[in-house]
């Protein structure tokens, strides 16, 4: 989609010119799940162009791309979504659906995503690159030999052993003659190929590396009865895959014996207390391209006599994710967060971090995020689990600010407010060459950047200048504000609020929105003609007309 700029001034009749008017009426606002290296916190350096993601589950008939086609892309680091607008979701009856994303390089994964409102969220997950693991990560490669039937000739193993970077060893033990069968059942014979990926829970990276989120939802034990969910709280997991032949191995005729050591330091969220010899372990798995697990059973922490080292001992049934750790049960009464922003700013997005008083140790609900858009009322942020436990815990905004202290089980935590500041108003056109006219929905992102910092700064994970899903870099981002709509002379229009601080007199801006026209998804920019001048502050903002040379209608 080719831009051209047709004006920057401040208009004294906005809605002059105005002819037929394409609503973005069919879908939300879209909403984004960011994409990222869990190395680097980028998006992915890899993916240039946009790269397919498909979804699942009983609200994916409800999921639209924001060009309201039901192709989902990777994007400039993020897979936007939308809703039909209408479509029935409350906190009671939500929209849940699963994303699955599988890129070359990558590990892939199966992230659930659930929706209690039409309004749109921010989500965040991250693919682990097969070439660059992140901390706390390990991985192994090795050839096992199989006979004309699929069993094993020989006995082997499979072992990592610790590192500085990754304490815990792992040793898989395959007997010999161990059937080795696929999807299907049949024998997978000729030299297969095993590669294991072993992770655990000492560093945010690793943490960032689960392959879904820890809320353990729709839960089946190993026999297929349903059991309750809650939040996973993980000692460490591991990824196997088996090949030969261009045949995958799914399942055995006897179990492969895994030991993986725990961390001697690592707390066990039900005592309290460090893993001890005699506690017991919950044991998960996850096939490829679901989002649920399945408890297959409990393991009993033993101390190994040989190493000196704490270890669970599992057994492997079919390939697929393992972890182990433990199930915490959901709190009946919901953790909510309260965080007010001045009408018409942005999102304010801050990563929560609670955390044990006593202890220290994380919670796995760490990453969440906050994001408000309407000033005109308290927005919530509602978590799905909490630790239903008395113990006492801090939430920390920011890393440094405890917002909180305290039990989390059915508590309201106000977190604040943005300050009051002087802001400024900019009408945004998006003009077809027809003389028709696009008009975004309310809650639509508008980023923004200062024309120098985005000219001058490169992602060194990505090597391009900075996107404006990246990360900070070196002090410098974009922000991003959101589209209210209002009414003026009967015709309405879109407006973006923001403060007036973030405008320097004297400096250029670039604002960006990310378009689907139906076809493709796009990042189209407009740059300030000329710097900002005080006359515009005064004036409280201007006018951003763009022509869009290819449209919907």
């Amino acid at each position: 989609m080719a831009l051209l700029l047709l004006d920057g001034c401040k208009l004294k009749n906005p809605t002059e010119g105005f002819a037929i008017s394409i609503k973005a009426d069919a879908v939300t606002a879209p909403s984004e799940l960011l994409v990222r290296d869990a190395k680097t916190g980028s998006p992915l350096a890899g993916l240039t162009s946009a790269s397919p993601v498909t979804i699942s589950g009983p609200g994916a008939p409800y999921v639209y791309s924001s060009g309201a086609t039901k192709a989902l892309s990777i994007f400039q680091g993020a897979v936007s979504f939308s809703l039909r607008k209408g479509t029935p979701v409350s906190a009671s009856n939500p929209i849940k659906f699963t994303v699955h994303i599988n890129v070359n390089g990558y590990l892939p994964i199966d992230y659930p995503i659930e929706l209690t409102s039409l309004e749109p969220i921010l989500a965040e997950t991250y693919l682990v690159s097969l070439t660059d693991l992140p901390a706390n990560a390990a991985k192994s490669v090795k050839t096992i030999g199989t006979g004309t039937d699929g069993k094993t000739t020989d006995t082997s193993s499979i072992f990592i052993p610790s590192s500085s970077s990754k304490p815990e060893a792992l040793k898989i033990s395959i007997d010999a003659g161990t059937k080795m069968l696929d999807e299907q059942g049949q024998p997978v014979v000729g030299s297969v190929e095993a590669n294991v990926f072993q992770f655990n829970s000492g560093s945010q990276e690793a943490l960032k590396s689960f392959p879904t989120s820890f809320r353990f939802e729709d839960l089946k034990d190993a026999n297929g009865n349903s059991i309750p969910g809650g939040g996973f709280e993980p000692a460490g997991w591991v990824d196997i895959t088996m090949n030969a032949g261009g045949k995958s191995v799914k399942t055995f005729d006897k179990p492969l014996n895994a030991n993986l050591e725990i961390n001697k330091d690592q707390i066990n969220p039900k005592t309290n207390a460090k893993f001890k010899a005699g506690d017991e372990i919950d044991v998960f798995s996850k096939s490829v391209g679901v989002s649920n697990w399945v408890k297959e059973g409990v393991a009993t922490v033993i101390l190994n006599s040989s190493t000196g080292n704490l270890e669970a001992n599992i057994q492997i049934t079919h390939l697929s994710v393992w972890g182990i750790g433990l199930l915490m049960p959901k709190c009946g009464t919901p953790l909510s967060f309260s965080w007010l922003l001045n009408k018409g700013y942005g999102s304010s997005n801050g990563t929560i971090i609670i955390r044990h008083s006593k202890t220290f140790e994380d919670v796995v609900i760490r990453a969440s995020y906050v994001e408000s858009r309407d000033g005109a009322g308290v927005k919530t942020v509602v978590t799905s689990f909490v630790p239903v436990a008395d113990a006492e815990y801090l939430v920390i905004l920011g890393g440094t600010f405890i917002a909180y202290k305290g039990k989390l089980c059915g508590s309201l935590i106000d977190l604040g407010s943005v300050p009051s500041s002087p802001s400024i108003t900019n009408n945004i056109f998006l003009k077809c060459t027809n003389g028709s006219s696009v008009l975004l929905p309310n809650d639509y992102k508008v980023y923004y950047v200062n024309e120098n910092d985005y000219q001058s700064t490169i992602n060194p994970a990505t090597k391009r200048k900075i996107d404006p899903r990246d990360p900070i870099i070196n002090g410098k981002d974009w922000k991003d504000c959101a589209i209210q709509n209002v009414t003026i002379d009967g015709k309405t229009i879109n407006t973006i609020t923001l403060p007036k601080s973030d405008m320097v007199v004297g400096q250029k801006y670039r604002f960006s929105v990310y378009y689907n026209d139906g076809k493709k998804e796009s990042r189209e920019d407009y740059v300030t003609p000329a710097p900002i001048v005080q006359e515009v502050l005064d004036a409280g903002g201007q006018d951003v007309i763009i022509i869009l040379a290819e449209c919907p209608l």
